[in-house]
C-alpha cells in the first residue's frame, strides 16, 4: 500500500467513528496532563526539600538536650521539656571545641506579656548574638 492510501484509510476509519475517536484523544490528553501535573509536583516538593537542607548548610551541628537510647529518638524530640543545657554549655563549645565559627544557644517558650495596659500570652524565641552567622535566616 503507498502512504497516501494509508492516510486515506486512516482519516476515513477517525471519521467513521467519531465517538471512539473522541474519547481516545480525549484519554490520551487526560493521561499526558496528570503525567505532566505528577512530575510538576514531585519536582516542586524536591525543590522545597533541596532549599530547605541547603539552608541548614553542611556545617551545622545542633547538640539538643536528653538522652536517647538504642531503640529511640531524643526525650527533647518527643515533645518532653528537657533543661539540662545551659548558656555555659554554648559559651564553652565556642571556646574549647577547635575549627567551631559560631555558637548561637537558644530557648522556646511561652510567656505572659503586658503591653500598653494589655496581657497577652505569647510565644518567644531567645537567641544569641551569632544566631545570624549560625543559621541562614
Amino acid at each position: 500500500m503507498k502512504l497516501l492510501n494509508i492516510i486515506k484509510l486512516s482519516f476515513f476509519v477517525l471519521r467513521s467513528n467519531r465517538v471512539r475517536t473522541l474519547l481516545t484523544g480525549l484519554g490520551i490528553i487526560i493521561g499526558i496532563a496528570a503525567v505532566i501535573v505528577i512530575i510538576s509536583a514531585g519536582s516542586g516538593a524536591q525543590s522545597l526539600i533541596t532549599n530547605q537542607l541547603n539552608s541548614l548548610g553542611t556545617n551545622l551541628i545542633g547538640i539538643l538536650p536528653g538522652s536517647s537510647n538504642e531503640n529511640g529518638a531524643p526525650a527533647s524530640a518527643l515533645g518532653v521539656v528537657v533543661n539540662t543545657l545551659k548558656y555555659e554549655d554554648a559559651e564553652a563549645i565556642a571556646k574549647q571545641v577547635p575549627n567551631v565559627v559560631a555558637v548561637s544557644s537558644y530557648n522556646i517558650g511561652i510567656a505572659n506579656i503586658s503591653w500598653q495596659g494589655n496581657n497577652y500570652d505569647t510565644n518567644f524565641n531567645g537567641v544569641m548574638a551569632d544566631y545570624p552567622q549560625v543559621e541562614d535566616t
